[in-house]
């Protein structure tokens, strides 16, 4: 009866945050994000946000241009977006700023001009964390998005007018005859065993222009120190957080299933496994420690 009980109670919060969220919530995260836009762009030094996952972190002053880009950038936010945590929407909108900083960090690295991108992917585009800033970024490009959550997908047709492309479970099957000058893929890797991770680069390949370049990035060494030292368990148990960093310290690469979600988990890869699968159908050129969000490697790989 206890355990009806406390069933009973959480479906009843399930139910209660649905509905604030639906109502209240929309006003709430956009004045929420107003203020959080006003406080990036007052910092004139560091500026020091909040994570989720890893705590206080600093990040470095904007550049005029990116402060440009923070006042440009749309402030449509979905209360249903997992990325935004209540409080912390400065972290938000830096982690665009971090992820143009690590696509243009790539790009230069490759001697290709930002004006030179017409044509962008982001897989997976969420609810358009990173999509809001490459749209402020890269006015000219045709911006396609891939994405299987369909709610998801939707909100950032209908707010940032980005081409859907279909994304299956099954990555050979992406439903797009399309070649992109840039593909970016933050958080996908992350979540894949080293079979769907290499499928998955397998496709960039097949999808890139001639001269185009692939933007990804994994959980590397800090993530896995991290998890060694309890500071951060990316929801998986004990047995499961062992498990993970043995393979990861056999093998360069680890990974384990979220206990609900079977294929889908969470994984370690180290630099000189990452570069193997890169090998495989294209050329590094470049890497990155921590160097998205203070959090994940970033690798950048042409065909």
């Amino acid at each position: 009866m206890k355990r009806v009980l406390s069933g009973a109670k959480r479906t009843a919060k399930r139910t209660a945050k649905h509905l604030f969220l639906r109502t209240v919530g929309p006003t709430l995260v956009a004045s929420e994000f107003r203020r959080a836009k006003a406080r990036v762009l007052g910092e004139r030094g560091p500026i020091r946000v909040q994570s989720r996952t890893h705590g206080i972190q600093e990040v470095s002053p904007l550049t005029p241009e990116e402060q440009e880009l923070v006042r440009r950038v749309s402030l449509n936010v979905h209360p249903f977006d997992s990325m935004y945590v209540p409080g912390q929407a400065d972290h938000y909108l830096l982690v665009g700023i971090s992820a143009i900083r690590c696509i243009e960090a790539v790009l230069e690295s490759a001697n290709i001009s930002r004006t030179g991108i017409k044509s962008i992917l982001d897989f997976p585009v969420g609810y358009g964390r990173v999509l809001r800033f490459l749209k402020a970024r890269y006015s000219q490009a045709r911006i396609s998005g891939a994405e299987i959550d369909l709610p998801a997908m939707k909100f950032c047709i209908q707010n940032f007018s980005v081409e859907p492309v279909t994304a299956p479970h099954d990555f050979s099957l992406l439903s797009t005859p399309d070649k992109f000058d840039l593909i970016w893929c933050g958080s996908l890797v992350t979540h894949l065993d080293e079979d769907s991770a290499t499928a998955l680069l397998r496709l960039f390949r097949d999808h890139l222009t001639d001269s185009g370049i692939c933007v990804v990035s994994a959980h590397g060494q800090t993530s896995a120190e991290w998890v060694r030292q309890k500071k951060c368990t990316y929801g998986l148990t004990p047995p499961k957080q062992q498990k993970m960093l043995r393979e990861y310290e056999q093998s360069g690469y680890g990974y384990v299933d979220y206990s609900d979600v079977p294929g889908y988990g969470i994984s370690l890869v180290s630099p000189e496994r990452m570069r193997r699968l890169i090998s495989q159908f294209g050329t590094c050129v470049f890497f990155l420690r921590t160097a998205w969000d203070h959090h994940h490697d970033v690798y950048g790989f042409q065909k």
